[in-house]
């Protein structure tokens, strides 16, 4: 009889290198095989670095375009497969990459690959108005070699994290009309060919033209939410970071299906204005901040069973991630509430329910008839912005009634996204805000929300401190990326103790798949997981012979 192979308790939430091994050989079924791929939606944008291109829509193009690059289960960077054969770091006085492309390769329109796809794509990327290409901006020089088959790139100041650049590159002279619809018809140099796209969903079939290992799946119909409990096809993937305990309990009861749950790159946050008259004070901020009990906030929002992760320390790591300064979650049956510590945290994974009142209090703020009243007499008010997801509502429904029950009014405003949250505080139309703060490999990207100019890719809540534009500059050209990291950290602190964000908890990934697939593991972040999947195979169902 066979057992279940979903990982029910699972204590670590860092990343395991062997989750589930295909206990039989990987056997190429004689009829053509399709996965269903379940992914976070909808799908939006129309090609990598557009302003409206979200995480589902990059993990669909990683499987149809070339990149250097590509993310690992960990969400490091690793050679892409393709017809990028080699990046290396020549010299670093000036900081100078040479790229060696395969020009045998052919676009699935027949055209072959060469080096002005790279040096179309670096001009196009360098003017967009995206923090995601600052990479791009900081290159003096690209130069194509005569036989095309060379890329030199110059650096006019130093980028520590080029490894991020030239990711699905799309082809030459093709214009960035900037819709779903035009995907359909471009060109593919990946191991599959889109076929279709929505916002609800994708249909991609091998691409013939592909030179590099066999792909095992001859069509991926990837789909957009989809639950894996409502699943009934043979071959499954699905990956999310939110997940409700009855639908979870349901799946571990699944004989067919295989599972791992650990932390993702995705940070729930609360962000506070700086051009508010209440949210620009520390002592404010402070309060609101240590007045929260995180753990029963988790308790509530996540679960306390199965899974649960630990107070949030960090607004540019998350708890998957490498360099973390936090600790993670603790026991994954019946977690008891964190001790409520009753000094002023010095750190951020900290909380002070029990001294949060003296520093308001201090600051002239007067608690009568259980309501905070300002120094000027006038009832405390805060203005709290919100997504439109119904786990945003759940989180901020849970949220609002501490800081009620701490003796603060509130008022809600609902937006449209994540980065509507951020510009209504960046503008002083709100005091506070509840959103995620996707946790990207590249930290500068993450950081760039308080840094220079306010890019709609970013989640800039319009605070800013020459001390951290010194510490960015320094960490972007540091190449050892342990030294990098102390500089990042230093960034991390200094925006947790002026208490700008308070990081709640990093969201869980949970990822759910067929135990017929073949070489799935877990992964901190959706692109990670996507980037696997050529490497996936297909394990029929072992038959148990019958007893004799």
């Amino acid at each position: 009889m066979r057992q279940r192979g979903w990982l029910l308790a699972v204590v670590a939430v860092t990343l395991s290198a062997a989750l589930t091994a295909p206990v039989s050989a990987v056997v190429k079924p004689k009829v053509p095989t399709v996965l269903t791929l379940s992914i976070p939606g909808p799908i939006t944008g129309c090609y990598y670095y557009g302003s409206g291109a979200n995480d589902s829509l990059r993990a669909v193009l990683d499987l149809v375009r070339p990149s250097a690059f590509t993310n690992d289960p960990t969400g490091n960077f690793i050679g892409a497969s393709g017809p990028i054969t080699q990046a290396e770091l020549v010299s670093l006085s000036p900081q100078t990459v040479v790229y060696t492309l395969n020009t045998t390769w052919l676009w699935s329109n027949g055209l072959a690959f060469n080096g002005e796809d790279l040096l179309q794509w670096y001009l196009r990327a360098r003017a967009l108005q995206s923090s995601s290409v600052d990479g791009y901006r900081d290159i003096g020089s690209l130069q194509v070699s005569s036989s095309d088959d060379k890329v030199r790139v110059v650096f006019a100041q130093p980028y520590s994290d080029w490894t991020s650049l030239f990711r699905d590159v799309g082809q030459r002279d093709r214009p960035l009309t900037c819709s779903l619809e035009t995907l359909e018809s471009e060109p593919s140099l990946g191991p599959y060919q889109l076929q279709s796209i929505s916002s609800s969903g994708a249909v991609l079939v091998r691409n013939e033209q592909w030179k590099g290992a066999r792909v095992h799946f001859d069509q991926i119909n990837v789909r957009t939410n989809l639950l894996p409990a409502l699943f009934r096809g043979s071959n499954f993937a699905d990956y999310r970071t939110t997940m409700s305990p009855t639908q979870l309990n349901g799946l571990t009861n699944s004989a067919t299906l295989d599972g791992h749950i650990g932390s993702s790159n995705r940070i729930v946050t609360v962000g506070f204005s700086p051009h508010r008259v209440l949210s620009s004070q520390l002592a404010v901020r402070q309060f609101l901040s240590w007045s929260l009990d995180r753990q029963r906030l988790i308790n509530q929002t996540v679960g306390s069973l199965t899974y649960s992760p630990g107070l949030g320390a960090s607004v540019l790591y998350s708890q998957g991630q490498h360099f973390y300064s936090g600790t993670v979650g603790t026991g994954p049956i019946n977690q008891s509430p964190a001790p409520i510590n009753t000094t002023i945290p010095t750190q951020a994974n900290q909380d002070c329910v029990t001294c949060a009142p003296g520093v308001l209090s201090a600051a002239g703020f007067v608690k009568k008839s259980s309501l905070w009243r300002t120094p000027n007499g006038g009832p405390l008010v805060v203005t709290v912005a919100i997504g439109p997801s119904r786990f945003d509502r759940m989180v901020a429904s849970n949220v609002l009634d501490q800081w009620r029950g701490a003796g603060v009014a509130t008022r809600l405003v609902n937006v449209s996204s994540d980065q509507a949250v951020a510009a209504l505080l960046a503008h002083g139309h709100a005091d506070a805000g509840i959103f995620t703060v996707t946790a990207n490999q590249v930290t500068s990207l993450t950081a760039r929300s308080w840094i220079g100019h306010n890019y709609g890719d970013s989640l800039d809540l319009g605070w800013r401190s020459l001390l951290i534009d010194q510490w960015y500059a320094s960490a972007l050209d540091t190449f050892n990326a342990n030294d990098a990291a102390s500089t990042w950290l230093e960034i991390d602190h200094q925006i947790t103790t002026q208490a700008w964000e308070r990081p709640l908890f990093t969201l869980p990934s949970i990822v759910t798949w067929s135990t017929n697939v073949a070489g799935v593991y877990g992964s901190v972040a959706l692109q990670s997981f996507v980037d696997e999947v050529p490497t996936w195979g297909y394990a029929p169902p072992v038959v148990n012979p019958s007893p004799m």
